[in-house]
């Protein structure tokens, strides 16, 4: 699991976050065990951040769409 938020500073506020995630499923033995964990860790990872940028670039979208009209 990854998150990102963004917050307007000086007002405190969050303006929007996304979130990324992965499942990946352990199918090691005892005997590859640490080089399957380390394997699945790294998968899980670009899986995430990968699902993190999607999920950022509609979040991005969203904002964009709702303050065009205060602009």
């Amino acid at each position: 699991m990854m998150d990102t938020a963004v917050y307007y500073i000086p007002g405190r506020k969050m303006l929007f976050r996304a979130p990324g995630g992965s499942n990946i499923k352990n199918t090691s033995t005892p005997v590859n065990l640490s080089e399957q964990l380390r394997e699945d860790a790294h998968k899980g990872f670009k899986e995430a951040a990968a699902n993190l940028v999607e999920n950022l670039h509609a979040q991005l979208q969203l904002f964009r769409d709702k303050i065009k009209p205060s602009l």
